[in-house]
């Protein structure tokens, strides 16, 4: 919460009337309360796209190093400096390495579009949150997501529900869980004949 006596220095220095400074005030406390809630959805979303990316970067370490020293030498020092569009290619081809088996192809069909995901998540960390409806005349729902959207010379607003925010959350949530399983999968003994 922005400090009383601040807010009250900037509306005397404006000479701005009582009316007009309990709008002001209304103003700035839905404004807070937007930028709150944003940062906590924000934050949430941000914090599985981590553990989906060290799950993706542990998949791709597994197939090619059988020693967890060096998985996580891979992880740090080669992985953690690949883009993640290059890491899902990475995936794509070693998952195509494998028999297409009735595994490969149920991971292959349950696994989300890691692409709109990465879209998604750079929508969430690169747009700036738009606390516009806070300086409405309604009084306005704080609990949606509303990001700036710069496309060529327009900017424009795209607001995110909680029920679309919810469905987004659940969809990274489950791709955790098959790279998990593709990582299992990948670690297991090879049963060919050599």
């Amino acid at each position: 919460m922005r400090d009383y006596k601040e807010i009250e220095k900037l509306a005397n220095m404006l000479n701005l009337s009582q009316s007009d400074r309990k709008r002001w005030h209304r103003m700035i406390s839905d404004e807070e309360r937007m930028l709150r809630q944003q940062s906590k959805l924000r934050g949430e979303y941000l914090m599985w796209f981590a553990s989906l990316e060290s799950a993706l970067e542990e998949t791709i370490a597994t197939h090619f190093c059988t020693e967890e020293d060096y998985r996580n030498m891979l992880c740090s020092s080669v992985l953690g400096k690949v883009q993640f569009t290059r890491k899902i290619e990475i995936l794509n081809d070693i998952l195509c390495s494998y028999d297409d088996s009735a595994d490969i192809q149920r991971l292959r069909k349950n696994m989300p579009d890691l692409k709109k995901i990465n879209k998604f998540r750079n929508d969430l960390a690169h747009r700036a949150p738009d606390v516009s409806n806070a300086y409405a005349n309604d009084r306005v729902d704080t609990n949606n997501i509303r990001l700036y959207i710069r496309e060529g010379k327009e900017v424009k607003s795209k607001e995110i529900t909680i029920l679309e925010f919810e469905k987004k959350l659940n969809e990274i949530k489950h791709a955790c869980a098959i790279l998990r399983f593709a990582t299992a999968y990948v670690n297991r003994p090879c049963t060919s004949d050599s």
